[in-house]
């Protein structure tokens, strides 16, 4: 969960991975077709230089992609 969102926006997220995991056969770890800005670096680096921040997506199958376009 992020910890910029706020406790409405990370129970509705929880909502939904609970709802998901129960339908499943294996554990959810996002809803299907969401994307989300993410960077894998180390801390400290997004954003210096050529460090940027990618994105990825949630599949299908309620797992996060790579992190891509970075």
């Amino acid at each position: 969960m992020g910890a910029c969102a706020n406790t409405d926006q990370n129970l509705e997220r929880q909502r939904l991975l609970e709802e998901l995991n129960s339908a499943g056969s294996k554990p959810a770890q996002c809803k299907p077709k969401i994307l989300e800005s993410c960077y894998d670096g180390p801390q400290g680096t997004s954003g210096r230089g050529l460090c940027k921040d990618g994105t990825r997506t949630c599949s299908d199958d309620a797992v996060w992609g790579a992190c891509s376009g970075r």
